[in-house]
């Protein structure tokens, strides 16, 4: 089920608030399980039992785990537990990708080639096996108690704002909110507003860069100019950012509407000056966990190798976050890029970044995502070389500039406008500075400048709202970017 769905929006979000407000504090935790099962189910029914099957192992084995700390046996159950989440993730998202690869490596001919089951892939298994994972090394590392009651474990593990494309809630961040979260006005009125900001960026902004990115990139090679690449990267560039944000805010709303409340996951990552920046501004969820839980122990496995140790941490780190996010060596190969560069920037790049001008790091920051969102977006490596070839002028431009421009319509211009204005953080600034200036004001007058404010921003989440549906209701289905992964 979307959040950006009729379905959600009218019928299952004004449904889950209203059983969670007449359920109780004692039941109500009972009520968003039920609710979560029921959302989880909606998306893939016969994937259901192995969730339900993962959340009762890692359920005992944190228990095992708990009950034998400072023993090699705590170490022992935390490793049959990773081993249990990377085997079950690497059975139903990779098996068919490791097979491939093997006949593809060695040429094996039909005849002798490797021919295992390729599973469905079940909905949000990347991001369930992380929280499992986290669970697991938080109880071992005693940074949170074992969770003893089984109800609000598998709440933690299913609750439907996170579900299926994070933020990546770390147990530790949420422990205690699971037991003493609570429904309260503020935290309703904030979480519905933020809610209806990123469904209008999922709705109105990421939709219509999707629709001209998925064309570009749908052009064979031979068709390729140098305009319909930038304008497909571009578009590309735009709707993966407010795709995922969007998502990540209207997450981050449905959560503080029930009362919890959930880490941030962007922070304007397209205002960064160097690739360290970027990924403390791009999916931090994701980008803290990598630190935790994979590149901080490898770093301390290499630390004797020092500054080499480092370079090998962050490479396979990368080079794995970019395998998590999908089954394809062009993720890898993303993910190796970004490695790259956070290594080269670990050992003085960044030292040097610093004596440049900000705008030119700006730029060199840029360019290195649109290279890399080329092969994030490319399904192939021969596409990604050909759509890079004809970035730089090397595209046959068969198609010239006609094909580009059916779909640069005013609606496309006023989207980009708007777009790039809110990923520098434009708004943000303006609003901030509106409300400083007020403040010098006379009270009276400061009155009056908030009351502006409030019917400015209850206007414009008014007509979010209704656009989103008139496009919810007159378009097709458009599923969240990370939906995939």
């Amino acid at each position: 089920m979307l959040f950006s769905s009729i379905t959600f929006l009218y019928i299952f979000l004004p449904l889950s608030i209203f059983l969670s407000l007449i359920s109780g504090k004692r039941l109500r935790n009972f009520t968003l399980l039920i609710l979560s099962l029921g959302f989880c189910a909606w998306g893939g029914a016969n994937y259901t039992l192995l969730l339900l099957g993962s959340i009762v192992t890692n359920y005992l084995v944190g228990r095992f785990i708990g009950n034998s700390l400072g023993t090699g046996s705590s170490r022992l159950w935390l490793s049959i537990g990773i081993f249990i989440n990377i085997g079950l993730l690497i059975i139903f998202k990779y098996l068919g990708f490791f097979n491939d690869s093997i006949n593809s490596l060695f040429h094996l001919p039909n005849q002798f080639a490797i021919h295992l089951k390729k599973f469905a892939f079940p909905i949000a298994i990347s991001y369930y096996t992380f929280h499992n994972i986290s669970y697991l090394i938080d109880i071992y590392w005693e940074r949170a108690k074992v969770q003893k009651n089984f109800l609000n474990f598998s709440l933690y593990i299913t609750f439907f704002p996170k579900f299926i494309a994070g933020p990546i809630v770390r147990y530790s961040q949420i422990a205690d909110q699971l037991t003493n979260h609570r429904i309260d006005f503020a935290k309703f009125a904030n979480g519905a507003e933020r809610f209806i900001i990123g469904l209008g960026k999922k709705i109105l902004l990421a939709n219509t860069f999707a629709v001209v990115a998925d064309k570009m990139f749908a052009l064979p090679i031979a068709e390729h100019s140098i305009y319909s690449s930038w304008v497909g990267i571009i578009s590309y560039t735009l709707q993966i950012y407010y795709d995922f944000s969007g998502y990540s805010d209207m997450a981050i709303g449905l959560a503080s509407i029930f009362g919890f409340e959930f880490p941030e996951n962007f922070n304007f990552p397209y205002i960064s000056r160097s690739i360290q920046e970027f990924w403390q501004r791009w999916h931090i969820s994701l980008s803290n966990w990598l630190r935790e839980y994979l590149f901080t122990p490898l770093s301390l496995k290499f630390r004797a190798s020092g500054k080499f140790g480092i370079i090998i941490s962050l490479i396979i780190t990368f080079g794995l976050c970019g395998l998590w996010h999908g089954p394809s060596w062009t993720y890898v190969l993303w993910g190796l890029l970004h490695g790259i560069f956070l290594a080269l920037e670990s050992i003085g790049l960044s030292k040097i970044l610093k004596k440049i001008w900000p705008p030119l790091r700006h730029l060199y920051v840029l360019i290195i995502i649109i290279l890399g969102w080329v092969l994030f977006r490319s399904e192939t490596f021969e596409y990604a070389k050909g759509f890079l070839s004809s970035m730089i002028g090397y595209g046959s431009g068969i198609n010239k500039y006609a094909v580009v421009s059916i779909y640069l319509t005013n609606e496309f211009y006023l989207c980009f406008i708007i777009a790039l204005l809110g990923s520098a953080r434009i708004f943000s600034l303006i609003q901030e500075s509106y409300i400083k200036l007020s403040y010098k004001f006379p009270s009276s007058l400061h009155k009056v400048c908030a009351n502006i404010l409030f019917v400015g921003e209850t206007a414009g989440l008014i007509i979010i709202m209704y656009s989103s549906t008139m496009y919810m209701v007159t378009t097709t289905y458009n599923p969240f970017i990370y939906f995939r992964f």
